[in-house]
């Protein structure tokens, strides 16, 4: 009997090693989840998180916004869907936007920015349509800013 209880401690003694190992190693990934987490949000906070959205029933191709210190291309944006939210330095709510609408340009131009404040932190929308009986490409699409 004093062999097997022996054998006994030592089993138990091994299964507590185990559970401490995997113990351990569940703190890791936590710490660095944590990490990746804080990383995440200091690369993000403060900047503006804005998608494209097109609400028209026409593909939109060839998708760039242009912001005051970057310029972003959304690509193509099928009808009725919307892109990924990209971190933006500094935005308006007025973009410049440029894009291909059944294979012809199409701008969106804000006049100037005086009076504009620039974005702060939080998600944000360009939600475009497009006038198709417009006969200039100034006037082809239309935009409505929407705070997520």
């Amino acid at each position: 009997m004093e062999v097997s209880n022996r054998e006994n401690i030592g089993f138990e003694f091994q299964i507590r090693c185990k559970r401490y190992r995997n113990m351990e190693n569940i703190k890791s990934m936590l710490r660095l989840l944590a990490l990746i987490l804080v990383s995440a949000c200091i690369a993000a906070c403060g900047n503006p998180l804005i998608r494209v959205e097109n609400r028209s029933a026409v593909t939109l191709e060839s998708v760039r916004v242009h912001f005051p210190s970057q310029t972003e291309e959304y690509g193509t944006i099928p009808p009725n869907t919307a892109t990924e939210y990209r971190n933006i330095q500094q935005a308006y709510g007025t973009p410049y936007i440029e894009a291909t609408v059944a294979g012809q340009p199409a701008f969106l131009r804000p006049i100037d920015h005086v009076g504009d404040k620039l974005l702060g932190a939080g998600k944000y929308t360009y939600a475009i349509t497009v006038n198709e009986l417009a006969e200039s490409p100034n006037d082809r699409l239309r935009l409505e800013f929407v705070r997520n």
